[in-house]
């Protein structure tokens, strides 16, 4: 797993390479925890967009590690996003019922254009 991140329009942008399962989701973690903790120092960055278009495979352990973090920046009254899914991905989303609670956008331009905040 890698795993990126840029700031833009007031948003941390991450994004993933590689499936989001339990054998990744503790890289992903730990690269998370430092720029997490930051953003709730931050009050500048309103929120969070997570790039997907390089996951090909979510298993629960990935759900449950995307909804952490939505309940998180829902706690600090920051934004939360994803983009770029795959149709396997979208279809995952859309039958756990996920997709009527996190924001999914098409493209990382679309999700910097609805959450961000010029």
């Amino acid at each position: 797993m890698n795993v990126t991140h840029y700031e833009q329009n007031k948003l941390c942008i991450i994004s993933f390479e590689g499936n989001l399962t339990n054998s990744t989701v503790g890289v992903c973690n730990e690269y998370l925890r430092p720029i997490l903790a930051d953003m709730e120092k931050k009050k500048q960055i309103a929120g969070l967009l997570m790039n997907l278009s390089k996951v090909n495979l979510i298993d629960s352990a990935g759900i449950g590690f995307i909804c952490a973090k939505f309940v998180r920046m829902k706690k600090q009254g920051k934004k939360f996003g994803l983009c770029n899914l795959k149709e396997t991905l979208k279809t995952t989303f859309s039958m756990t019922g996920l997709d009527s609670n996190i924001t999914i956008y098409s493209t990382t331009m679309e999700g910097l254009h609805h959450m961000g905040i010029s």
